[in-house]
């Protein structure tokens, strides 16, 4: 430890035991408007002492209020608007090398309908656009039985519909294969 911080430490040290001896006797009122105020001159003092150090970044870090502005910005988000049961035999394949075929299939549950919105933190408030996009997408139920899109899942493959002949072992292979590389490409 050096000499300099040490000093740090002993300023914090008698300030904070200063104001505890000062403050047993004074009102709580009075307490709640100088505690801030005798640590936030403890801080002053050992930080005037402190050099600072040359910021070597040239990357700009946003200011405190470019923060808040982003965090009160206006977010597009979906809302749900139906969701419609998927017909006996619809199903959802997933890719996966462990299977004899090369993939799974799972029942589809549905359809999930949405709009666009806007929803504006700063109020709590979410509007509908006047000309909102909508879309349909068919769901996937997650470990608890959430909905969900069935895309999301990093192994989804196809929609299969009633009566559609199952992918070949060949062809799940193939995807699998034209995945693998498309992931080194990127890389």
């Amino acid at each position: 430890m050096t000499r300099r911080t040490l000093l740090h430490g002993l300023v914090l040290l008698l300030a904070a035991a200063g104001m505890t001896a000062f403050l047993l006797d004074l009102p709580t009122w009075v307490k709640v408007l100088l505690v801030p105020l005798v640590w936030t001159g403890a801080m002053i003092l050992v930080n005037a002492s402190t050099p600072t150090p040359l910021r070597t970044s040239t990357r700009k870090e946003p200011s405190v209020a470019d923060r808040l502005a982003s965090l009160r910005a206006a977010h597009p988000m979906w809302r749900t608007l139906s969701f419609s049961a998927a017909a006996p035999g619809w199903r959802l394949a997933y890719l996966d090398p462990q299977e004899p075929e090369g993939y799974f299939t799972v029942p589809l549950p549905g359809w999930v309908t949405q709009e666009e919105c806007v929803h504006h933190p700063a109020t709590g408030v979410t509007t509908r656009p006047p000309v909102p996009d909508t879309r349909v997408f068919p769901a996937a139920a997650d470990e608890i039985g959430h909905l969900e899109e069935a895309d999301l899942s990093s192994n989804f493959w196809l929609v299969l519909p009633p009566g559609a002949e199952p992918p070949t072992a060949e062809a799940a292979r193939e995807e699998s294969a034209a995945r693998r590389q498309r992931g080194s490409e990127s890389r």
